[in-house]
């Protein structure tokens, strides 16, 4: 059989079974191309033949047959007709002048086709769930190689998942405790990843597969720690609402403690000491006289003392005694029957301390009551028991009173304004809620802490620089924590850039800020506010007592701190240096 009739015999056993056969000389031009590859290139049999291969090729086709033969490689795959073909080179003898190429089309089963489409659509649904229910999901093999990073991951980090496939989490993020978790199998629950300026709660469980420990993952459901602490401030809310239909009495308008002493920011010595005379004041069951000026938190101290008490699970029922008309005072604490006068509801309604029974009622700004008022509940105090008003019996009640002001009732005593015997049936015990500037140690804290608040309050994310914490430090605030808090919920609204500056701080809180200093505000250089010596819009305690004790009582409130005592004192620190070597404190 000669050359001629054995290339005719290959050829149509390669026809026969389906199969292209392309043939090419030293000079890659086609010496024969079967009738299945002609239809694989589009051309008609023997159009092919004497032609180079890469003249019939599409050029991404050209580029990747001569990178397989360039690598040694000996398969690859092309799209040619919209079929998928797999060109396969065949080794010839040693030293042949002829290369042989074999083609074959892959076809795939319907089958097997349904079952891939399936299962891609099992998987896009899978990272749909995953990307939508976490803000970020990352998962580790036992030796703490990355397996994967979700989509929220990814834009947390600042990396792409298919970049880092493999790679130990430990140089991603040294802080991890993925590679520990993969490692004992023991969650770490409760942690901060401090990504890019931002606080992430995770959580780092193991990673089980077919119940066998596989791994680890960390998740988290929040993009951010002041978007966590909304949420377990709604949860609470939302805690306390059910309570509140629980415990309800007449109409169910109870409430219950809010916040307990967790909630009460700072570690500073004054508000250490007050916690601690607020702590066992909740053991007992006296009545307990919250003091100090507006806006330092005494109804947050009344909500703790609520919680910490024996009394935690029953109402807890609140009354500003300024804001109710003298004439509607009584019946919103006693409460009336019904047609005790016009306009009264049908039925009647209880009162707050019958609403209070068993629980604690919280009389706030109790300096305002006025003294007809005050005879009466003087009565319900001592006795027990209160007269509704149009009723001709009494209720017994069971109420812990904790009341509050920002008045001198021990001043307004003196004058006639204030009872006496109402004065000392309040003041059993006494907690005294120290005002902001008596515990300046604390207020950076406070500041992040309002900071996450409004930023989670109005969708941002926001951190102050220290050109603000600077402006605040030199501040007195008058208006406590309050005014600090609404200053930074404001400062929030303006703030660029997801920075407060002094240039984003309210107009009238930086006016503020310039009456009480002696000196001037200086703008050294855009968005940068020194102050010089400052005083207190409020002249500080001690005054009319000699300087020396003057200025030993400011060392005490301020713990020491030589600068705060010298903002207080209203002197530049170095005269009051000089005072302390004067007096020799």
């Amino acid at each position: 059989m000669d050359g001629d009739d054995i290339c005719a015999a290959v050829t149509a056993v390669a026809e026969s079974v389906g199969c292209g056969l392309l043939l090419l000389n030293r000079q890659d031009e086609i010496i024969l191309a079967n009738a299945v590859v002609s239809r694989f290139i589009n051309l008609e049999p023997g159009q092919a033949e004497g032609r180079r291969w890469q003249d019939v090729l599409p050029e991404p086709d050209r580029e990747r047959i001569a990178r397989l033969w360039e690598t040694g490689k000996k398969s690859c795959d092309l799209a040619l007709q919209e079929r998928k073909i797999r060109i396969k080179e065949v080794p010839l003898q040693t030293g042949s002048e002829i290369r042989a190429m074999v083609w074959e089309e892959i076809e795939p089963s319907q089958n097997a086709v349904l079952e891939l489409r399936d299962a891609y659509q099992q998987i896009e649904l899978l990272k749909s769930i995953i990307n939508g229910s976490f803000e970020g999901i990352a998962a580790v093999d036992r030796e703490g190689r990355v397996l994967f990073i979700s989509e929220g991951g990814e834009k947390a980090l600042g990396i792409e998942c298919r970049k880092v496939l493999g790679m130990p989490m430990r140089e991603i993020r040294a802080e991890c405790l993925m590679g520990k978790v993969a490692r004992t199998g023991i969650p770490e629950m409760g942690n901060l990843l401090y990504v890019n300026g931002v606080h992430i709660p995770v959580v780092v469980v193991p990673l089980t597969i077919n119940g066998k420990h596989a791994g680890a993952i960390c998740r988290s459901v929040f993009k951010n720690l002041a978007e966590a602490e909304g949420f377990v401030k709604r949860m609470q809310n939302y805690y306390a609402s059910i309570k509140k239909k629980g415990t309800g009495a007449g109409n169910g308008i109870n409430s219950v403690g809010n916040f307990s002493f967790g909630d009460i920011i700072g570690g500073s010595p004054a508000i250490r000491r007050t916690i601690e005379t607020a702590r066992q004041a909740a053991r007992s069951e006296a009545p307990v006289m919250l003091l100090g000026e507006t806006g330092t938190g005494k109804e947050l101290f009344a909500h703790a003392i609520h919680s910490a008490s024996r009394r935690s699970g029953k109402p807890f029922i609140c009354v500003n005694c300024a804001s109710i008309p003298d004439a509607l005072l009584e019946s919103e604490l006693f409460g009336y029957e019904e047609g005790a006068f016009t306009g009264a509801r049908k039925g009647g309604k209880p009162g707050k301390f019958e609403m209070a029974d068993g629980g604690t009622l919280f009389l706030d700004e109790i300096g305002d009551m006025k003294l007809n008022m005050q005879a009466k509940l003087l009565r319900a105090l001592q006795e027990g028991e209160i007269e509704k008003v149009g009723q001709v019996r009494v209720t017994q009640v069971n109420v812990r009173v904790v009341a509050a002001t920002n008045r001198d009732l021990g001043e307004m005593v003196r004058v006639g304004s204030f009872r006496e015997d109402l004065y000392y049936r309040l003041d059993v015990i006494r907690v005294d809620v120290p005002p902001l500037r008596y515990r300046m140690e604390d207020l950076q804290q406070l500041v992040e802490h309002f900071a996450r608040v409004h930023s989670w309050k109005y969708g941002r994310e926001v951190s102050v620089s220290p050109e603000a914490m600077e402006v605040f430090d030199s501040y007195w605030w008058p208006g406590n924590i309050r005014e600090l808090s609404n200053v930074i919920e404001g400062a929030v609204c303006f703030s660029s850039q997801g920075v407060i500056t002094p240039s984003s701080l309210p107009h009238a809180f930086l006016k503020r800020v310039e009456r009480v200093g002696k000196g001037r505000i200086d703008r050294k250089e855009p968005g940068v506010w020194r102050s010089c010596v400052r005083t207190s819009a409020a002249q500080p305690p001690g005054e009319g007592l000699e300087e020396k004790e003057k200025i030993r009582r400011l060392l005490e409130l301020t713990s020491g701190n030589k600068r705060r005592a010298a903002v207080m004192l209203g002197v530049a620190r170095s005269t009051l240096y000089e005072k302390l070597k004067k007096y020799d404190l």
